[in-house]
């Protein structure tokens, strides 16, 4: 009440209809201007989503897209184009491929989660997240141990700057982790016919590949970003197919190919406020 009006009404105090006015006054006037903290702020959670099939066979210079090299050419500026790449115990220097999705956002909202799904399976998409016997030279890693050279980042755009990455803010960074700890995969007994008609039974002569792959779901984030903040998901992942020896699942000496390795899906879950 004491928010509303200053005329405050008890017991053992007289009432008379000048304060009574006043007061009545006071609630009119603060009824038609209302306080942005008179209002309970409201979020409906909004979700984000993209992803990469592959072409499998495709060989053509552009065939990496929309995987783009970390190395940014002979630009004047922006040389690197995400900030945090470079791969733990690395001798042998080797480029990355970036995987960017722009988004802008005219309001302030807050970012809960990310969501990166790797999906694996047949014959085409082999990816096994383990690092290769060529491994010892370049990453000093061991034959057959968990691959770690993914990253995840989201990146705010500088607002002075906008087209200057090394000044851009990051609110998200996964480096370094271990990609298998994040695996999925299907039960190791036979699928079982629960459709009908059945799609694609196990016994058929082109049965349903047994799916497998990576799940990084990161939630309960409350990022918050400002009105006006342009941002870039980035997946980066390793690019070893200029070596000669077999380094990793993600491109290997036998012509693997790091974009054809998987299947890429990603969602980015915010808040965004009600109107």
């Amino acid at each position: 009440m004491r928010e509303i009006t200053k005329e405050q009404f008890s017991t053992n105090s007289n009432i008379d209809g000048r304060r009574i006015d006043k007061a009545m006054e006071d609630i009119v006037d603060r009824a038609n201007a209302v306080e942005k903290r008179d209002l309970d702020k409201r979020f409906v959670q909004v979700q984000y989503c993209g992803g990469f099939t592959p072409n499998v066979g495709l060989t053509a210079d552009n065939a990496s897209l929309p995987f783009m090299p970390e190395l940014n050419g002979s630009a004047p500026a922006n040389e690197y184009r995400v900030k945090g790449t470079r791969k733990f115990s690395q001798s042998t220097y080797t480029s990355s491929l970036i995987y960017t999705a722009t988004h802008f956002f005219n309001k302030p909202v807050t970012i809960i989660g990310v969501n990166v799904n790797l999906m694996t399976g047949g014959t085409d998409f082999t990816n096994d997240f383990l690092y290769g016997e060529g491994a010892v030279s370049d990453t000093g890693k061991a034959d057959g141990q968990d691959s770690d050279d993914m990253t995840l980042s989201i990146c705010v755009d500088n607002p002075f700057l906008p087209e200057k990455r090394e000044l851009g803010s990051e609110v998200y960074h996964r480096h370094g982790f271990t990609v298998r700890s994040h695996r999925f995969n299907q039960s190791v007994t036979s699928a079982a016919a629960d459709m009908a008609p059945s799609t694609k039974p196990p016994s058929s002569s082109n049965p349903i590949p047994a799916m497998a792959g990576i799940v990084v779901d990161d939630h309960d984030l409350n990022v918050p970003l400002p009105r006006g903040a342009r941002v870039r998901l980035n997946i980066v992942i390793p690019n070893y197919s200029d070596l000669s020896s077999d380094v990793s699942g993600w491109g290997e000496a036998d012509g693997s190919l790091p974009w054809n390795s998987q299947v890429m899906s990603w969602t980015l879950t915010v808040l965004e406020g009600v109107e």
